[in-house]
């Protein structure tokens, strides 16, 4: 994820890039430094335009992830991890997607009770588990 960005570094300044750098313009290339232990990503493009428009890219991305709010924070990461558990790419999930999701947020579910549709009588609620 973008907000997982730490910084963007111009030109060869990797070790894998500084062993490439006669092989390839210094101007075309960037590395990508994550937080964490996660590595690097390093990246070499066709032309030294492309490679600032990249650089120039991520940074302003990675600008509105440090500017936003608390509030828009907490949205992104909703949607976000809502938007993973959906493999059928359909918006809604089934009870097996669910599950998966209430595990991600560390909630346990051995037995869910929902209501069906049409079988409220008086004020009853009738699930199943």
């Amino acid at each position: 994820s973008v907000m997982d960005v730490q910084c963007v570094l111009e030109g060869c300044q990797s070790e894998v890039l500084r062993g490439l750098c006669g092989s390839i313009p210094e101007a075309h290339c960037f590395t990508v430094v994550f937080r964490g232990p996660r590595r690097g990503l390093d990246l070499a493009c066709s032309s030294e335009a492309e490679a600032r428009h990249w650089i120039r890219g991520l940074r302003r991305l990675q600008e509105r992830g440090q500017t936003m709010s608390q509030r828009d924070k907490l949205e992104h990461w909703i949607y976000n991890t809502c938007a993973l558990p959906t493999s059928d790419k359909d918006n809604t999930l089934c009870f097996k997607e669910v599950k998966s999701l209430l595990r991600m947020i560390n909630i346990e579910v051995t037995e869910l009770c929902f209501t069906i549709q049409g079988e409220r009588r008086g004020g009853e609620r009738r699930g199943r588990g």
